[in-house]
């Protein structure tokens, strides 16, 4: 049975709140915004639902060595892997490499003002949306883990957005494509977990 909230609009989470103010202020936003709700990540989560036969440890250097040697160089990858990495191997037509690293040339030239609005209001205003945190709230990694976490997400954030970053054998698309692989992980986890509230 599909879910449907006071606003009308079927499966969106109940701890949604000022659904249909958005959609008037935000007419081409907030539709999209909203469907996308209750998405996944099939990919990503086929792969992670492999990990009990195939071992998180293995499966790990798995994808480690797909991203730095490409599919061919698993042999006895899952069909799982080879699915997400035929999607990660095909570069959609939109996608400028040589557009992104021109950016990327730019933006590398406000890093310092870049950190001080990650840190100060971009971060800070993401968490305090608490249907948004209560994933990282349960998994306790910015709990009981803050300092590392951040310096993952900024390890993450400095190769994603240098020139050439995000180019296939680059360090940013590596661990552009294990952040993925995190999300799936943390979604497999709460679904598992008696406290989460699949519905709000």
């Amino acid at each position: 049975m599909t879910q449907t909230t006071p606003t009308g609009t079927p499966g969106l989470p109940t701890s949604v709140r000022f659904a249909d103010e958005a959609r008037p202020r935000f007419p081409t936003l907030a539709p999209t915004y909203l469907a996308a709700m209750r998405d996944g990540d099939p990919l990503a989560d086929a792969f992670v639902a492999d990990f009990p036969t195939l071992g998180r440890g293995r499966a790990m250097r798995m994808l480690r060595t797909a991203c730095r040697e490409g599919i061919g160089a698993v042999p006895d990858a899952p069909a799982s892997l080879r699915a997400l990495f035929a999607e990660l191997d095909a570069v959609p037509d939109w996608v400028d490499l040589d557009e992104i690293d021109e950016t990327a040339r730019h933006l590398g030239r406000y890093t310092r003002q870049a950190g001080i609005v990650l840190g100060a209001a971009s971060l800070v205003s993401g968490y305090a949306n608490s249907a948004a945190s209560r994933p990282l709230e349960m998994t306790g990694r910015y709990l009981d883990d803050a300092g590392a976490r951040t310096i993952e997400v900024g390890s993450w954030l400095v190769e994603a957005t240098r020139a050439g970053g995000l180019h296939r054998h680059a360090p940013g698309f590596e661990l552009t494509v294990r952040v993925r692989l995190i999300h799936a992980l943390v979604r497999a986890a709460l679904r598992d977990d008696e406290r989460w509230d699949e519905e709000a």
